[in-house]
Order: structure tokens, then sequence, then C-alpha cells
């Protein structure tokens, strides 16, 4: 069933549908499906292999064909390449990342101890 519907949304592309308007009906990604499927700019080190790989032989401007990922079915437009170097862009963004992944569960913890203090609880019996 959901390799036809993919077939189908491939189809209709290569017929002149709009990849946008078709991304936001029938994407299940919920990061992207509500900007049309815009990924915005990605990095080749930022995608799981098949992604990568598709993402490389598409030429600009075109569709892939259908594919898979773990993650489920594809179907990438690719709009620009970037041929800039963006390396200080990447590292500041990897260093976010990193004090996100190093800080983010030292905050989440404080918020659970902050919701147990702020907790009543009453024991009947």
């Amino acid at each position: 069933m959901l390799n036809k519907k993919i077939n189908d949304l491939y189809e209709q592309l290569r017929g002149g549908a709009d990849f946008a308007s078709l991304a936001s009906t029938y994407s299940d990604d919920p990061g992207s499906a509500g900007r049309g499927g815009d990924l915005d700019w990605v990095s080749e080190e930022d995608m799981v292999g098949p992604f990568e790989a598709t993402m490389k032989n598409t030429a600009v401007g075109d569709y892939s064909a259908p594919f898979k990922t773990q993650f489920g079915w594809h179907i990438l437009k690719v709009d620009g390449k970037r041929d800039q170097d963006i390396s200080e862009q990447y590292r500041r963004n990897m260093a976010r990342q990193a004090l996100y992944q190093r800080l983010a569960p030292q905050a989440q913890e404080d918020w659970l101890q902050e919701l147990r203090a702020g907790a009543y609880i009453q024991i009947l019996g």
C-alpha cells in the first residue's frame, strides 16, 4: 500500500504537481511537513547514508526516485547546492549541539526536581 502511495506521488511530481503542496498533505515528518517538505540547508554529515547518497546523486531542480531509509519512504527535491566554505558556521552549530547535549539532561533534571518540590501528595488510607 505504502509503496503504491509513494509511487503515485512520484508520478504526480513528474507530471508537474507542486512538491510543497504534496509534502504538506502527505508527509509524515512533523519537522518539515508544515514547511512544504523544506529541510533548509543540510550538510552531508547530517543525513543517514541512503538519504545522503540520494541527495548527492540528484541534480539541482530535479526529484529523486522514491527511496527508503529506516525513517520511511522519501522523495527528494534538490533546490540548490552550496559551494561556499561554511566551516565556521558548521563549527558553531556543532559546538551548540555539544552544549545542548551536555546541558539538556541537567535542565530536565532541574525541571523534574522543581515539579516534585511543588507537588502536593496526600495519602489516604
